[in-house]
């Protein structure tokens, strides 16, 4: 089966606004864009972004250290310990 598609330059301009509009009205990133005022510190910001990797990797991995560290770049599942002990992911 062969099926041709023809696109019109009516149709390329939709597609061009709307792919322009979600790149302007996209939400700021919730990590890089936080208010650096009140009780910020770049250390929980770190923590909180290394904890949250930490435990994917060890969800996405069914809990297993070495594919995990494989898949954050560690070179070994005894750094990826470490940075477990370091925040509190178990």
């Amino acid at each position: 089966m062969n099926v041709q598609i023809t696109i019109t330059e009516p149709t390329l301009d939709v597609i061009e606004l709307i792919t322009r509009t979600a790149i302007v009205e996209k939400s700021p990133d919730p990590i890089l864009d936080r208010p650096m005022q009140g009780t910020f510190t770049l250390q929980d910001t770190i923590a909180e972004v290394a904890r949250h990797y930490l435990s994917k990797a060890l969800a996405e991995n069914n809990g297993n250290m070495t594919r995990a560290a494989h898949q954050l770049g560690f070179p070994s599942a005894q750094t990826m310990r470490n940075w477990c002990l370091k925040y509190n992911v178990k």
